[in-house]
This record gives C-alpha cells, sequence and structure tokens, in this order.
C-alpha cells in the first residue's frame, strides 16, 4: 500500500486499541487530586483568614472562624464547580445542593469529634483527623454524586 507508514528506526511500531491498565481510571484520578488540591487550598485560605481576622478584632474562636467559614465556603463551591467537576449545572441547582452537603459534613464533623473525644475518649487531634477522613469520603461523594452530578 502506498499510504502505509513504516515504523522509523528506534521507534515502537502503533499499537491500535491498546491502552495501559490505568488510562481507564486517569480521569477519575485527576478528578480526585483536582478535590483534594481545592480542599487543601480552601483550608490554606481559612487559616490565612482566621489568623488576619485574630489580628484585627478580639473576639471568641468560634464567631472568628464562623466568619472565616462563610468565605471559604463560596470559593470551595466555586472552584469545585468549575475546576474540579468541571460542571455547568445552574447555580439554582448546584448551589442548595452543595450547602445540603455541607450542612451533612458539619454534622458528620460534629458526630465523629463527639464519638472520638466523649465515648471513645480520644484526644481532640486523632478525633479530628478521622472527622476529616470521613469528611472528605462523604463531600466528594455527595459533589460528585449528587451536586455536580453529569446530566444523564
Amino acid at each position: 500500500m502506498a499510504n502505509e507508514t513504516k515504523p522509523t528506526e528506534g521507534s515502537a511500531p502503533p499499537v491500535v486499541g491498546s491502552r495501559l491498565p490505568f488510562e481507564r481510571y486517569l480521569p477519575r484520578l485527576l478528578e480526585l487530586i483536582r478535590f483534594g488540591s481545592v480542599g487543601v487550598g480552601t483550608a490554606v485560605l481559612y487559616f490565612c483568614l482566621f489568623w488576619l481576622v485574630s489580628l484585627l478584632v478580639v473576639l471568641p474562636a468560634w464567631l472568628v472562624g464562623a466568619i472565616c467559614y462563610g468565605p471559604c465556603l463560596v470559593v470551595n463551591y466555586v472552584l469545585h464547580r468549575t475546576f474540579t467537576f468541571r460542571s455547568d449545572h445552574s447555580h439554582g441547582h448546584a448551589g442548595p445542593r452543595f450547602v445540603v452537603i455541607q450542612l451533612g459534613g458539619l454534622l458528620i464533623n460534629s458526630a465523629v469529634l463527639w464519638l472520638g473525644t466523649e465515648v471513645l475518649r480520644l484526644s481532640y487531634w486523632p478525633s479530628q483527623l478521622g472527622a476529616i477522613a470521613c469528611l472528605a469520603l462523604w463531600s466528594y461523594a455527595g459533589q460528585r454524586f449528587w451536586t455536580f452530578a453529569p446530566h444523564g
């Protein structure tokens, strides 16, 4: 055949239809990396805001935390919608669902902290680490399969 190309010396011949075993999972892996990076970035933003507000005004820590939580929630929503899940759902659809998932996360965090510190008598840090793990799973599943679920 005149149009057939031969591999050049030193190059591998093309393999038609061949995929690496992990290749089909690559989009989900990249999504998880984006999810984690947004979570870490938002946490850094939260702690920076907490530090800044604490320098500017004298308020109880719980109130400073509440003040800083709002802007971080908005940033988290926008980044997950546009960057992590690349969703085209309207804000009227995705926004309320995002808030429901976040409120569920608040309940999970409180329950895990209560279970860890009050029932199991663990210190705060191991309890909080357990809560963070539960929250990450809850949040990813909720955002992926409900808030920003693909149309269909």
